[in-house]
């Protein structure tokens, strides 16, 4: 071949019979020169190619992927518009033997390949035939001249063998960037020898160039085997990788005619490709395209359907939209970034003033797949997406920011007075000074006292200046330790139930209960039972249904050891509320206290402590549980119920049960004299203990009004204990030790002894029979010793879980406020001096401050 590609305009309608066989003749003259090769190749109007081997095979089949891109959408506009009926006739008159046209969908069989063979240069073949059926297509611009083909490529023979050997040139293809598609092509073409008929392979995979650049078209053998896949041969080593991107440029580049491809041998096929030719189209040939060609008026009754190959600046308008369409046809990337944080801002606002808020939380996930698509670049419609969510973010912000208006609004009123319920109309005229006033008790109740005063002289009516007053008043008696200071305020607290007397809507209820309870408080604390309960009386008849105004009536009663009394309440109480723990619980030991009846006393015992309500956890209700257990003789039962308020910490062990403690006390069963650190005192009761037991006896011949006294606590179950108190609660009872000077006298010398207002000393009588039950003293804050005056045989004590007994003349020590039990089974009176003392580890100061019991 000589010469440059020279592009040409289509013209015409069509081509006469006469110009189709010349230009038959023309292709099979280059068949001619190639008919030994390896496979049928065609030739280009660029120059001649010799078959060269594998070398240059492989850097062919590279090119004719690249170039079929341009050829076939080029031979769809200007082969497919042939008359297929014309093109048969002429195929025929030329090939007598045709080999029959393999069905693109068949697949052919495996035929033989036969041996390459070298040829230095092909004859230039004459220029293409005119197509047979003009179609009306875009015309091509001009184009540079590309330079001969033989200056680049040349085509060596190489054995057969190395055509097995071929590897997948992956790693080219994948270096372009501009996707190309080209559908399947299928097409016979005339040729010298009959039997070499074959079917174009089938290009499917789309292709890829790298720049518009001119390409320089190669020899591509493709390999159909079995299925439709395209084979590429191996490159040769003398010609390097980047010496085939630049002939593919180049070819890129120049836009010229494409030269007919022949037809092959039957199965194998070598296509020997130039730039754009115009490719003769058999009966069988079928072409297709994705876009619609533009197709003459004349020519819609054409059987075939081609579609126009589009022209380079369609290709670039294609190009230019497939970069558009990454950022969305609505805008650029940065349109959508801006959107998108926009959108993210309004929520943060939203989120900041409504953390909860439902609409933000349901939008969440349409904007978590909004940033996805963005970062898969698919992000057609994705503007409109932001919009919308964008709008109605902001709707949410208004009606936000309303509502966040409207509370502003609310909250700039003036917050209710909190002290409303206790203010009457008179006082809220006041209610500045009363507010001053109320803020001086905690730190200066002198002042108050002094404040809630001057508003009494100009406002003798008002009520929280009356209770202000009575409240200073029992601050400054705690303060001062005065009982004088503390009935005053008793008196100032009664002066509210007074004027709500007088006129009720003096006093709001509210007031009135705050200053009743106090008042009943303060009485009971000064031992005024009997005017704290009328008080409660007055406050139950404006608080009828109140059930713990009555509760505590019940316990009122229960301190003024009026037992039957507190029954009646805690009865009336039950009745309307059965399941009142509280009456439960104070009921069960009213019945187990006075009545004795055990059985009872221990159900509502337990249910009241079931119940867990307020006042029910009280440790002497889990003492008189477990001791109406163990007076049944269910003692496995009631030390659960002791070791359960071991758990609560109400007791300090199963043994040790008393209900008044300093818990830091060294605590022992018995205890030794030096032990006590009484040892002087307690061997000088042993020195003297004869001129005591005389004193005892004589004591003993006493008429029942002036001697011994029965056992008050109900501790036996059986027998006669009796008593004969000498010193009480830290206190000399002077008519009795008259009567035992020798005694008082000893127990009068020794503080520790004639001061533990926590103890007593008396002298103990126990008749022959007589069974205590176990029992615990009252506190830990005491010793108890026993002096034997009179001890006959069969006495025995066990305290906690050790046994003892008296001897006459002798001292011994325990701490009853562990459990003790005792059994006379003696043929006569046992008696001892019982003499408690404060506990060795108690300090003055404590000794002093401790309340008596």
């Amino acid at each position: 071949m000589s010469g440059d590609l020279q592009t040409r305009k289509r013209k015409g309608k069509g081509k006469k019979k006469d110009d189709l066989d010349d230009d038959v003749a023309e292709v099979k003259t280059s068949k001619a020169a190639v008919n030994g090769s390896h496979r049928g190749q065609s030739t280009s109007s660029g120059g001649g190619v010799g078959g060269n081997g594998s070398g240059v095979v492989a850097k062919v089949v590279f090119l004719v992927l690249l170039l079929a891109l341009s050829l076939v959408v080029a031979l769809i506009v200007v082969e497919l518009r042939g008359k297929r009926a014309g093109m048969k006739d002429t195929t025929e008159s030329v090939m007598p033997e045709a080999a029959p046209v393999v069905d693109p969908i068949l697949e052919p069989p495996a035929p033989d390949i036969p041996p390459l063979v070298v040829e230095e240069e092909l004859p230039v073949p004459p220029p293409p035939p005119p197509v047979l059926h003009e179609a009306d297509v875009e015309e091509y611009e001009p184009m540079e001249a590309t330079p001969p083909l033989d200056e680049y490529v040349r085509v060596v023979q190489q054995p057969q063998e190395q055509v097995e050997e071929i590897p997948q040139p992956a790693k080219v293809v994948e270096e372009v960037e501009a996707p190309v598609v080209v559908e399947e092509v299928v097409e016979v073409l005339q040729v010298e020898d009959p039997q070499e008929a074959k079917v174009v392979e089938k290009l499917e995979a789309p292709m890829e160039i790298l720049e518009e650049v001119p390409v320089v078209e190669e020899v591509v053998e493709v390999v159909v085997e079995e299925t439709p896949v395209v084979e590429v041969v191996e490159i040769v080593e003398e010609t390097p990788v980047e010496e085939v991107i630049e002939v593919i440029e180049e070819v890129v580049e120049s836009k010229e005619e494409p030269k007919p491809v022949e037809e092959g041998p039957a199965t194998p096929v070598v296509e020997k490709v130039v730039e754009e030719p115009a490719i003769p189209e058999s009966s069988q040939a079928v072409v297709t395209e994705e876009a619609p060609s533009q197709a003459d008026d004349e020519e819609e009754e054409e059987e075939v359907v081609e579609k126009t190959a589009p022209s380079p600046s369609q290709v670039a308008e294609e190009e230019e939209e497939e970069d558009w369409s990454q950022f969305g046809k609505e805008g650029s990337t940065e349109m959508l970034t801006d959107a998108y944080l926009g959108v993210e801002s309004l929520a943060s606002e939203i989120l900041a003033k409504d953390p909860q808020n439902p609409m933000v939380a349901q939008l969440t996930p349409h904007l978590a797949g909004v940033v996805r698509a963005m970062e898969d670049g698919q992000t057609e419609g994705l503007l409109d997406t932001l919009r919308h969510i964008e709008t109605i973010l902001q709707d949410v912000k208004t009606r936000l920011n309303l509502n966040m208006d409207k509370v502003a609004g609310d909250s700039q009123q003036p917050p209710p007075y909190e002290k409303a319920d206790i203010t009457s109309d008179i006082d809220n005229s006041l209610r500045e000074e009363l507010d001053a006033a109320d803020k001086l008790l905690p730190r200066n109740p002198a002042q108050a006292l002094n404040s809630f005063g001057a508003i009494l002289h100009r406002n003798p009516k008002s009520a929280r200046a009356t209770y202000g007053r009575a409240h200073s008043l029992d601050q400054l008696a705690e303060d001062e330790h005065s009982n004088s200071r503390l009935e005053q305020a008793i008196l100032a607290y009664r002066s509210v139930l007074d004027l709500a007397d007088e006129d009720p809507t003096l006093v709001p209820l509210p007031l009135l209960r705050a200053a009743a309870e106090r008042c009943i408080d303060r009485m009971s604390f000064r031992g005024f039972l009997g005017k704290a309960l009328r008080v409660q009386q007055r406050l139950l008849q404006r608080f009828p249904d109140d059930v713990d105004l009555r509760n505590k009536m019940g316990v009122t009663y229960l301190m003024m050891n009026q037992g039957n009394a507190a029954k009646v309440v805690f009865q009336t109480v039950l009745q309307k509320w059965p399941d009142n723990g509280f009456a439960q619980v104070h009921y069960g030991f009213v019945l187990k206290t006075v009545d004795e009846n055990l059985p009872e006393a221990e159900w509502y015992l337990r249910e009241g402590i079931k119940s867990q309500a307020e006042g029910t956890q009280d440790p002497r209700f889990f003492y008189h549980l477990g001791d109406a257990l163990q007076r049944q003789g269910k003692n496995d039962d009631a030390y659960e119920v002791y070791d359960q308020a071991v758990e609560k910490g109400l007791f300090l062990n199963r043994y040790q049960r008393s209900l008044y403690n300093v818990d830091r006390l060294t605590s022992r069963p018995l205890w030794s004299h030096s032990q006590t650190t009484y040892q002087v005192f307690f061997r000088n009761l042993e020195d003297n203990w004869e001129a005591i037991r005389d004193e005892g006896i004589a004591l003993l011949n006493l008429p029942p009004q002036d001697g011994f006294m029965p056992e008050t606590e109900k501790l036996h179950d059986r027998g006669d204990w009796k008593q004969y108190e000498l010193f009480r609660r830290g206190r000399k009872v002077t008519a009795n030790c008259v009567k035992a000077p020798v005694t008082c006298g000893l127990i009068e010398n020794f503080a520790p002894a004639a001061g533990c207002k926590r103890g007593q000393v008396k002298f103990s009588v126990m008749e022959p029979g007589t069974h205590v039950h176990p029992h615990t003293g009252p506190t830990n804050c005491r010793l108890r010793a026993h002096l034997g005056l009179v001890i006959p045989p069969g006495l025995r004590m066990r305290v906690a879980n050790k046994t003892t007994t008296w001897e006459e003349g002798k001292v011994f020590v325990f701490d009853d406020s562990w459990e003790h039990e005792v059994w006379h089974e003696g043929p006569s009176s046992r008696l001892v001096l019982i003499v408690d003392v404060w506990h060795p580890e108690l300090t003055d100061q404590e000794r002093k401050s401790l309340p008596p019991i």
